[in-house]
């Protein structure tokens, strides 16, 4: 049996604290093929969307400087206005994810 990923219960935690108020979950999916990805999200009854990029190019776009796309998992908050308002290599808290959208969330 595999286990989550370390970084897999967080943000399905923060979508079901915040979704409420706005927060939009998403992760990403470095699968090479998209069935692979979503029996990911299946068996591990992650309940937000991924977005499928097994070649890195998505997230090569990913303006320079602003995460090491070759460390994962890395997380990117974004505000209500599209600007990134914080950035974070490796697995993230629900406490560290607090101290950046409970600020965003009161907006």
């Amino acid at each position: 049996m595999r286990s989550l990923p370390a970084e897999a219960p967080e943000p399905a935690l923060a979508g079901k604290t915040w979704g409420s108020r706005g927060l939009t979950v998403l992760g990403l999916d470095n699968d090479s093929s998209r069935a692979a990805g979503l029996a990911f999200q299946k068996s591990f009854h992650l309940a937000y969307p991924s977005l499928h990029d097994p070649s890195g190019k998505q997230a090569l776009r990913l303006p320079r400087g602003l995460v090491n796309t070759q460390v994962m998992p890395y997380t990117i908050v974004v505000d209500r206005e599209g600007k990134v308002a914080a950035t974070r290599m490796g697995a993230v808290t629900r406490t560290q994810l607090a101290k950046v959208l409970e600020p965003l969330l009161l907006a």
